[in-house]
């Protein structure tokens, strides 16, 4: 057994295979985002949940496993020092149940020990089915205890960017931008792409949750980017809906070595994408696996948005000038016509001097007038 200072794995991200079944994977029970979900193995697949970042430090020669689907590390349970002790993933908070050393096999695997009670991850009962749980055990060479650490590309849970108001470009034409459809403010109105036209509808919120994930909210609507139904499947439909805290609301924003930045839904570990690339206004916004295409690629432009809180009542109002009190907006002509004039006019209290006033949300009025 080699000795523990030396550093046999680089930083980086991997899949973790098993020496019982090299098709058989560590992998997230059910691909939970939650403290306490086991660790267990499972037929190799292209989800987030089977891939892990490895960390590295210096300072005692150990080892950090965290998940790329939660952003969680892979911890002993209670870091207990009793053989048969449950793995789990947990937050991260550097504690030695969450550093492991990692030892020569000697036969191209390696050895994963805890150094909060020296056992080694062990595959419960030697089983290479799916589900089968991760424990730590005493060390005894078997084959449950070696695993294969085999690079990989991966996104990671993390902070990318600050908080703030955001029109989202897409990479197919700099000119288009991310919508909702008619700029509805209703459940299910759709996630589109259309020109750029400085609208509400077209202004995002960011939010970042402090666990790798972001919240985006529409600012005309203030709704949540949502996945259809919490759905999986390629060309799962993006909508807007009241934010709810689900998975189907959160978000990885990860930076792309071009600048550019990938949205990825933990629904299914699929990316947010431009149906068919195509950028035609009103193309709608789908979930699809990662394909490193246009249609996947965003720019996040900082924008400004006024934010208000609620000063007057709904009601009915003549507004007068600061200037002139006996002076109040008037619809030239009283006409009923779009794009007649809004003028300046002695007060006469007719009804094309008066407007109705309706408070949308987030500091913004409507301003009707009563006569037409």
């Amino acid at each position: 057994v080699a000795t523990k200072e030396k550093r046999l794995i680089e930083d980086g991200y991997y899949y973790i295979s098993s020496a019982l079944d090299e098709n058989q994977v560590l992998d997230i029970s059910q691909g939970s985002l939650n403290n306490s979900a086991n660790l267990q193995i499972w037929k190799k697949d292209k989800v987030l949940q089977q891939k892990f970042k490895v960390i590295y430090s210096k300072e005692d020669s150990t080892y950090e496993l965290v998940s790329c689907k939660s952003g969680r590390a892979i911890d002993v349970e209670g870091g207990y020092k009793k053989a048969g002790t449950n793995v789990w993933q947990y937050t991260r908070n550097q504690t030695v149940a969450q550093k492991w050393i990692i030892e020569d096999a000697k036969d191209g695997y390696v050895y994963i020990k805890s150094k909060c009670n020296d056992l080694y991850m062990d595959v419960q009962y030697g089983e290479k089915k799916n589900g089968t749980n991760i424990q730590v055990y005493t060390g005894n060479g078997t084959t449950a205890q070696k695993f294969k650490f085999v690079k990989t590309d991966a996104i990671m849970p993390e902070k990318t960017i600050e908080d703030g108001y955001y029109e989202i470009e897409t990479a197919l034409d700099n000119k288009k931008v991310l919508d909702i459809d008619a700029a509805s403010k209703n459940n299910g109105a759709l996630l589109q792409i259309w020109n750029k036209c400085e609208v509400k509808q077209q202004k995002f919120k960011i939010t970042y949750t402090g666990d790798g994930f972001y919240v985006i909210r529409n600012v005309n609507s203030n709704k949540a980017l949502d996945v259809q139904n919490a759905g999986t499947a390629n060309g799962t439909k993006v909508q807007q809906f009241d934010y709810n805290g689900t998975n189907a609301q959160k978000w990885i924003i990860s930076k792309n070595a071009d600048g550019y930045y990938s949205i990825v839904s933990p629904c299914g570990d699929k990316y947010l994408d431009i149906s068919n690339g195509s950028s035609q206004n009103g193309t709608k916004l789908q979930i699809f696996e990662g394909n490193g295409t246009n249609a996947q690629k965003f720019k996040f432009n900082s924008t400004e948005v006024i934010e208000g809180t609620r000063s007057i009542n709904d009601g009915i109002y003549k507004i007068s000038s600061f200037e002139n009190k006996n002076s109040a907006l008037d619809i030239s002509g009283a006409s009923k016509d779009d794009r007649a004039n809004v003028q300046l006019w002695s007060y006469c209290n007719v009804l094309q001097q008066k407007f109705r006033i309706t408070y949308d949300g987030n500091g913004y009025y409507s301003i009707k007038n009563v006569n037409s």
